[in-house]
């Protein structure tokens, strides 16, 4: 069961990020005015790109060696396949906490975004054009960031003999329920991220 809910979720991603390519970016694509970017210093502007990385990085190592064993074999993760997860963990703990602090504060959600979403694509008023591309982007980081914290905690309690095998037990399907979600709203959160860039969306 939880194998064929990777399988839908993960196609659920790919035919969003489909549709938004074809119908909003290509169809749509001389209707949206062009904005301005902010500007930022080199330093400030490098070491945002590498936090991005970072991050977009430790979470598809994540996602890969956990869901493609799965996918592949259906097999649960065992030997080095479960060494290669644990040990791509720890990085993605840093790089969560790294993207909260340099985001946090750009992905606020303010009545800016309520225009956004009362105004059709391609408005004249460039600061409420594409009224949800920049919202989509607010949303799913606090929605990855909100699922980043069971997920971590619930395997590294479960490291620890604090608890009955039956609560460990409960402690793994909470890591199950929550890094699926996790991983979409994660990959979801950086294809519109990598929008709003190129499009030079100021917020």
């Amino acid at each position: 069961m939880y194998r064929e809910a990777v399988k839908t979720i993960l196609m659920a991603t790919a035919v969003l990020v489909l549709l938004d390519l074809v119908v909003v970016r290509l169809l749509l694509r001389r209707r949206t005015p062009a904005i301005g970017s902010r500007r930022l210093s080199p330093g400030s502007r490098a070491t945002r790109v590498a936090v991005n990385l970072f991050g977009v990085v430790s979470l598809a190592a994540l996602a890969w060696t956990g869901f493609y064993p799965l996918l592949t074999d259906g097999r649960t993760l065992t030997g080095y396949r479960l060494m290669a997860h644990v040990g791509a963990a720890p990085p993605f703990a840093v790089a969560a906490v790294l993207v909260a602090v340099f985001w946090a504060h750009r992905n606020r959600l303010t009545g800016a975004d309520w225009n956004r979403l009362r105004r059709p694509v391609g408005a004249a008023d460039p600061a409420t054009a594409n009224p949800y591309a920049v919202l989509f982007r607010k949303l799913l980081f606090w929605i990855a960031l909100g699922l980043a914290v069971p997920a971590a905690l619930s395997t590294t309690l479960a490291m620890f003999p604090m608890f009955s095998p039956v609560r460990q037990e409960d402690l793994l399907l909470i890591h199950r329920v929550s890094v699926l979600p996790l991983a979409a709203a994660g990959a979801l959160c950086a294809y519109f991220s990598v929008v709003n860039w190129i499009a030079g969306y100021a917020d």
